[in-house]
């Protein structure tokens, strides 16, 4: 959502109960996450750039795939394995469900090969 007045703009990236917030530059070609989360989950928001993102449970099932727009944001949930390839320089915001100091973010994270 955004909100617009004379003095600019207010851009929604995310709503709900995060515990970090990143953001993360790619470069043209590269893939990232391939792995999927035990417990969290995270909002990527587009700033800049395009980004194809791949999901697929965990378990295993559809695959689907969407192109990530900048002004686009999609929220990946618990046991949703994903992946990204970026389609051009791209920025995102990432709103984790979970903390990533001491190891937490990590040990949450089950690797997996989709890209």
């Amino acid at each position: 959502m955004i909100f617009k007045d004379e003095r600019g703009e207010i851009v929604e990236v995310a709503e709900g109960d995060f515990k970090a917030i990143q953001m993360i530059f790619s470069k043209k070609g590269a893939v990232r996450s391939n792995h999927y989360h035990k417990v969290g989950g995270h909002s990527l928001y587009v700033v800049y750039g395009r980004m194809r993102y791949l999901e697929q449970p965990a378990g295993g099932g559809d695959l689907t795939e969407q192109i990530v727009e900048k002004g686009e944001s999609v929220f990946t949930g618990p046991m949703m394995a994903h992946a990204t390839e970026f389609l051009e320089d791209t920025l995102l915001v990432c709103a984790s469900t979970v903390n990533r100091a001491d190891g937490a973010y990590e040990s949450d994270l089950v690797k997996v090969k989709l890209l």
